[in-house]
């Protein structure tokens, strides 16, 4: 299932708490990237790798790819800067 939206992937672990414990971020940091719909990307590659342990699917592409859904460009395509149209 792609996700299209970072309250998605927060959603898929068992609780946030549980999230910031395998991040090793204060759970309040969890709650507003909840509420802000954003994960920073400085915690992406350690939470892909927790997500691996805990059996989640999630790929540091389909993060890249929630980041960028406002910004008018597909990451998931080959060519360099070009828009979706």
């Amino acid at each position: 299932m792609l996700m299209r939206t970072f309250r998605q992937v927060i959603d898929r672990w068992p609780s946030r708490a549980e999230l910031a414990r395998d991040l090793g971020v204060p759970a309040q940091n969890v709650r507003k990237w909840y509420f802000r719909d954003n994960i920073p990307g400085n915690v992406w590659w350690r939470l892909a790798q927790r997500a691996i342990m805990r059996n989640i699917p999630i790929t540091i592409s389909e993060l890249a790819y929630i980041a960028n859904r406002w910004g008018g460009y597909d990451v998931r395509k080959d060519s360099e800067d070009e828009p979706v149209r």
